[in-house]
C-alpha cells in the first residue's frame, strides 16, 4: 500500500477517533469495497483494532450467490470474521423502490452485527467518483446546501474512508498489488440514474470542461462547510427560542420571522433531529411547509410532512409534536377534602391543599365545599361560572385564553354538587373565586405524561 494512501487513510480514521477501533466493513465484493477492506486490514495489521466483514446477498441475479461465496472466502483469507444475509422476496414489498428497499435491508443489517459485535463503525466503500455522482444528482433535484455538500465522511455508525480517492485510483491500486474482484453487471446498465450519470453525465461534462469531477467535488466541500457554519447559528438560535414543555417544544413565531430563511430551515431540522428523528426524513420542500405555518393563517395549522413528528403552528407559537397518541380514559373521579387523595390525570395529577405551593397556578375552591368536589373530563357545551357575570362556555374561555387544539381534549373540569367551579388544564386555570377551602393545582408526573398530543 503506498504511503500516501496509508497516510490519508490513518488521518480520517484518526480525525473521527477511529483511528485503531473495531470496524465493520461492508463487502460486496465490487472493487471499492475490495480495495476498502484490503486497505483497513493493513493498515489494522499496524495500528490495532478489529475488522469484520458484512455481506448482503440481494438474491436478484442467478450468481449473487458466488459474489457471496468470494466474500465468504477473501474475508476467512484476511482472517476477518464474516456476516452474510441472503434478502427474501418479503424485502421488495412495501410500496417503495427496489434500490430503496435494498438500501434499507442493507443498512438493517449492518447495523444489526455493528452492535450486537460491539464494533465502532460501519465502513462503507464510497469513493470520489461516487461522492461527484451523488452531488449531481442531488444538485439536479434542487437540493440545498445540506443534499449538494454530499455523503460526510462520518455519519455515525457509518465511516467512508474512500472519499479522498478515485475509481481510477483504486482500479490501479489493485491492479499492482493484485487483489481479485467482482463486477456487478447492473453496473453497466442505464436503467438507473446514477450509471446514466457515470456513463453519460460526467463524461460529457469532462470533454466540456476538463476538470469537471474535481470541479463538483470541490463545490460539495465548499458547500459541505457553508452550512456547517449556517447550522451552527441555527443551534445556537434554537437554543435561545426553544421553550420545552410536556408534549413538545414550542418557538415563538416572532422570533423565528426575525431570522432568515436558509438559519430557519436549519432550525426546524436541528429541532427535528434533536427530538431522535432522522434528518433523511425531510427534504427541503418539507422544512419549505414548516417555514408556510409562519404565514397569517387559521389560528391551528399543521404542517404536511412525513411522521413521526408533527410540526404545527398555534396562535403565536410553533410547535414540533410527537405522533398522536391513543385518547386517554375519562377522568371521573371525587376528592373528599383537602390533602384527602389526588385523582391521576392524562396530564398530571390533580390535588387538592390547604396552600396552593409557590410559583403554581391552581384553582381556589369556595367556602361552603363540604362534600367534596368532582372532577370529570371536558364536555360539548360546558360553561363555567363568573362570579357577578354569569357563566360563559368553557370552548371560549380556552380560545381567549389561547390554549393549543392538542391540549384542550385533557382539560378538566372541578365542581361541587350541581355547580362548576371551574376548570384546569396544562398553562390553564379557569374559575374558583376566593379560596376558603384549599386550593386545587395540576402537579406534573416524573414520567411527563403527554396527554393526547
Amino acid at each position: 500500500m503506498s504511503i500516501a494512501v496509508r497516510t490519508e487513510l490513518a488521518g480520517l480514521l484518526s480525525r473521527h477517533g477511529l483511528l485503531g477501533g473495531d470496524l465493520l466493513v461492508a463487502l460486496s465484493g465490487g472493487l471499492d469495497s475490495v480495495c476498502l477492506l484490503q486497505l483497513l486490514v493493513e493498515l489494522r495489521e499496524q495500528m490495532g483494532g478489529r475488522v469484520e466483514v458484512a455481506h448482503v446477498d440481494h438474491a436478484l441475479r442467478p450468481d449473487s450467490a458466488d459474489d457471496a461465496e468470494f466474500c465468504r472466502f477473501l474475508s476467512l483469507e484476511l482472517g476477518c470474521l464474516f456476516h452474510v444475509r441472503r434478502l427474501g422476496p418479503g424485502v421488495w414489498g412495501g410500496g417503495e423502490g427496489r434500490q430503496a428497499a435494498a438500501r434499507r435491508a442493507r443498512r438493517q443489517f449492518f447495523e444489526e452485527v455493528s452492535a450486537r459485535r460491539g464494533l465502532a463503525a460501519v465502513a462503507l466503500g464510497h469513493h470520489a467518483d461516487d461522492q461527484a455522482e451523488t452531488v449531481l444528482y442531488r444538485l439536479l433535484r434542487g437540493a440545498g446546501l445540506r443534499g449538494v455538500g454530499g455523503m460526510a465522511e462520518f455519519s455515525p455508525p457509518y465511516v467512508r474512508p474512500l472519499l479522498h480517492l478515485g475509481r481510477a485510483q483504486l482500479q490501479a491500486l489493485a491492479v499492482s498489488l493484485g487483489w481479485e474482484y467482482r463486477d456487478d453487471p447492473s453496473n453497466q446498465s442505464d436503467c438507473y440514474a446514477r450509471n446514466r450519470l457515470r456513463h453519460h453525465a460526467l463524461p460529457l461534462l469532462e470533454q466540456v470542461h476538463p476538470g469537471a469531477t474535481a470541479g463538483v467535488l470541490r463545490f460539495a466541500r465548499l458547500a459541505a462547510e457553508d452550512d456547517l457554519v449556517l447550522t451552527r447559528l441555527a443551534r445556537e438560535a434554537l437554543g435561545k427560542l426553544t421553550v420545552v414543555e410536556p408534549e413538545g417544544a414550542r418557538l415563538p413565531v416572532v422570533g423565528l420571522a426575525a431570522l432568515e430563511a436558509p438559519l430557519r430551515r436549519r432550525v426546524y431540522l436541528a429541532l427535528w433531529c434533536g427530538a431522535g428523528w432522522p434528518a433523511e426524513a425531510l427534504s427541503s420542500r418539507h422544512l419549505d411547509a414548516v417555514d408556510g405555518l409562519l404565514k397569517p393563517g387559521r389560528a391551528h395549522r399543521f404542517a404536511p410532512i412525513p411522521g413521526p413528528g408533527r410540526f404545527a403552528v398555534s396562535y403565536d407559537q410553533l410547535w414540533l409534536l410527537p405522533p398522536p397518541s391513543p385518547p386517554s380514559a375519562p377522568v371521573a373521579a371525587l376528592l373528599e377534602g383537602p390533602g384527602c387523595g389526588a385523582v391521576a390525570t392524562p396530564i398530571g395529577t390533580l390535588r387538592w391543599e390547604r396552600s396552593l405551593p409557590p410559583g403554581r397556578a391552581g384553582l381556589g375552591v369556595p367556602a361552603g365545599t363540604h362534600r367534596g368536589v368532582w372532577v370529570r373530563g371536558r364536555r360539548p357545551g360546558d360553561r363555567v361560572a363568573r362570579p357577578g357575570h354569569g357563566s360563559r362556555k368553557l370552548k371560549d374561555l380556552l380560545i381567549a385564553a389561547r390554549v393549543p387544539l392538542w391540549r384542550r381534549p385533557d382539560v378538566l373540569v372541578v365542581g361541587d354538587g350541581q355547580r362548576v367551579l371551574g376548570a384546569l388544564g396544562r398553562g390553564f386555570v379557569h374559575g374558583g373565586g376566593e379560596p376558603a377551602e384549599g386550593w386545587l393545582w395540576l402537579e406534573s408526573d416524573p414520567d411527563g405524561a403527554a396527554g393526547n398530543g
